[in-house]
């Protein structure tokens, strides 16, 4: 099988806020991410082709990271007895800096160059 992603994965664990159109305060748990996006863990549903709109913390010493994406992919997991379900982000936007915005608690995320978060974000999570 061809793999088709365009940027290098990596593995982590780390608990997300995110917000949609649709709800406001849902808890994930962020999986992977790559520069171009990530796979997160919720308790709910979430409808592919949503925009989605995120904060969670992966590197030490900087604050969070504010994420605004299109949700791609959705699919259903058991985890323990209970089901949640697994959904893949592709990044539209990224920034540390929260601005105000439509979705409240979580901010409107102001565009950095793509290189600027390719060279960011694979600096401090594939370099070690």
């Amino acid at each position: 099988m061809e793999e088709r992603r365009k940027f290098g994965r990596c593995k982590l664990e780390q608990k997300a806020k995110i917000a949609t159109e649709e709800s406001q305060d849902e808890k994930g748990t962020l999986i992977d991410i790559s520069t171009g996006g990530m796979k997160l863990v919720l308790n709910k549903q979430l409808k592919v082709g949503s925009r989605l709109t995120g904060s969670f913390k992966i590197v030490p010493y900087l604050g969070p990271f504010y994420v605004q994406g299109d949700v791609i992919w959705v699919k259903p997991k058991k985890q323990g007895n209970s089901r949640c379900w697994e959904a893949g982000v592709r990044f539209t936007k990224v920034n540390t800096v929260m601005l105000p915005g439509r979705l409240e608690g979580l901010g409107r995320v102001a565009q950095w160059e793509p290189a600027l978060v390719v060279a960011f974000i694979e600096g401090a999570l594939f370099t070690g």
